[in-house]
């Protein structure tokens, strides 16, 4: 797994109690051998110089302005990123602080006329020492605690847990912006950063978002022209169906492009089957009586995939169906269906297959190009890690030249209309030009990183955070064998809300999302794409494991 490889055990230990805390302890300590125990806060700095869309935010930080600390930690990343003289000077610096104050000496040199931090450090190391013995051990008074060979440190004075930790979080907020629900005051909610749990829109990087600060275009010009080329040519290679597929845009969200292709697919004398296990199913449903288009529902529950050998009866069974509608990854429950075995008996029987792959695509194994399969629709906002607002379908060429002469069911998402007007480098509706130039830097982005490297990154993640949170008692909802590796479900625990959680966890900087429909009520989702690293996953769990402790989350 490269730099970003997680220290996580493969199984949560059988107890809880201190073999709880020693297994969450170990998420840290084994990170970098023979470090200290660190922080929960510290847990969330990201280490890996991966490259420059990986992800190194600190948990809820704002753009205020930064401490010593932190100034020394940011210029260490641009460092890692390749940044010019001063970044590397400044990270030097920060690297000996941070050195110093990890072995316990105070950082007594000056260079450029800075302030010596060396009291600053003694400060830090003093509340947190005293802080992380009051999460672990809140029943009892704080012991002294010996500050590790500080040079002139005494041991720190007695204090009970409550204002230990009151001093931790009061020392967090002035060196990184903690986080509450409401911003602090003088930061508005646009200069906060989360980290975002929920399934799209992702946690992008500064070069994705960067790319939207572009100059103004008119979309009738080349130059805009040259970004949607350049973005429909990239879409089909890092899929790597560049030779018989194209890649059509939509502005609009996932929906849009789904929309799109199941009213321009079937015939207005044939039906669609629908495999329906979520929410996202039961919408393909809808949008076929949208448009008048009979459909056959295949219905499962929710944690149960679909069957090829019951496509294979249904399709037997009604030979007026053209067409096969399946979403890949029902992110209603983070269940996986399997969506090849599915392409392949559909071909067998002459029929086509309409992939929603709107939170799967390069976040899981597809191969779009797979025999049976003529559409897969996505968006920018999930796996590729780009900005809300353009949807895209990567359809069989041979599939819409037989579009071509036959009435479109719709004005604006009429799929080869946008087909041929791209083809010509034209458009027929204004398209959103700044979030394609960004949609363009991500897809810059996922080319240097590699897909397979990107789906590694991503089954990591969930590998970190499902054993976390097991240890923690949450239970997954989800048989293993249909998990994807993109979100996962956990049941709430005895006495514990949604809301509540949620709330602790915003507290926190952290964005978890609710269970939809009746799930809400048992249930609540994690997801972990993005730019997130399984370092990001540890300082997950950890937050969980704080937000726990939170007096009335758990009732």
């Amino acid at each position: 797994m490269g730099g970003w490889a997680s220290t996580v055990p493969p199984r949560p230990p059988p107890g809880g109690g201190g073999e709880l805390r020693h297994y969450l302890e170990s998420v840290l300590e084994s990170a970098v051998p023979g470090a200290p125990l660190r922080t929960p806060r510290q847990a969330t700095r990201n280490p890996y110089p991966v490259s420059d869309h990986t992800s190194c935010r600190r948990t809820g930080r704002t753009r205020a302005q930064p401490g010593a600390h932190e100034d020394a930690d940011e210029a260490a990343f641009l460092n890692a990123a390749g940044g010019g003289d001063e970044e590397r000077r400044r990270a030097d610096r920060g690297r000996e602080r941070l050195d110093d104050h990890r072995s316990g000496e105070a950082y007594r040199r000056s260079e450029d006329g800075e302030r010596d931090p060396a009291e600053e450090v003694r400060e830090d190391r003093q509340s947190e020492a005293a802080a992380v013995l009051a999460v672990e051990r809140p029943e009892v008074p704080v012991e002294a605690v010996e500050l590790g060979g500080e040079p002139g440190a005494e041991r720190a004075a007695r204090m009970n847990a409550r204002s230990c930790l009151a001093t931790k979080r009061m020392n967090w907020t002035r060196r990184f912006g903690y986080p509450s629900v409401r911003p602090p005051k003088g930061v508005t909610m646009a200069e906060r950063e989360w980290i975002l749990l929920n399934p799209g829109p992702a946690n992008t990087s500064q070069t994705v978002r960067g790319a939207l600060l572009m100059p103004d275009l008119c979309h009738r010009e080349p130059e805009c022209f040259e970004v949607m080329r350049d973005c429909r040519e990239r879409l089909v290679r890092v899929a790597g169906c560049a030779a018989d597929f194209a890649a059509v845009l939509f502005t609009g969200s996932g929906t849009a492009a789904v929309e799109a292709a199941v009213c321009a697919a079937v015939p207005r004398d044939r039906a669609l089957l629908v495999v329906k296990n979520g929410v996202y199913g039961d919408r393909l449903v809808r949008i076929a009586a949208a448009h008048a288009i009979r459909a056959e529902v295949l219905a499962y529950d929710l944690v149960t995939p679909a069957s090829p050998d019951d496509v294979e009866a249904a399709l037997r069974g009604h030979p007026e169906v053209s067409h096969v509608a399946v979403v890949h990854h029902e992110t209603t429950t983070g269940l996986l269906n399997p969506v090849e075995a599915i392409a392949r008996v559909a071909a067998r029987l002459g029929r086509r297959v309409l992939v929603d792959a709107m939170s799967s695509l390069f976040g899981e194994r597809l191969e779009v190009a797979g025999d049976g399969i003529d559409f897969v629709m996505a968006s920018a906002n999930k796996c590729l890690q780009g900005i809300p607002g353009v949807s895209f379908v990567l359809a069989r060429r041979a599939a819409l030249a037989g579009l071509a002469g036959h009435p479109s069911r719709s004005v604006y998402l009429d799929l080869h209309g946008h087909y041929a007007s791209q083809e010509a480098d034209n458009t027929p509706f204004t398209p959103a030009v700044q979030v394609l130039h960004a949609m363009q830097a991500a897809l810059a982005e996922l080319e240097k990183e590699g897909v397979p490297a990107r789906i590694a990154r991503y089954a990591e993640n969930a590998r970190v955070l499902r054993a976390g949170m097991e240890a923690l008692g949450f239970r997954i909802l989800v048989p293993a064998a249909a998990r994807s590796n993109i979100l996962t479900t956990f049941r709430l625990l005895p006495g514990l809300t949604y809301d509540r959680l949620h709330d602790a966890m915003k507290r926190r900087g952290y964005i978890i999302y609710a269970g939809q429909g009746d799930i809400r009520t048992y249930a609540f989702r994690v997801a972990n794409m993005g730019t997130l690293t399984p370092r990001d996953m540890e300082g997950v769990v950890f937050a969980f494991a704080e937000a726990l402790r939170d007096p009335g989350v758990v009732r």
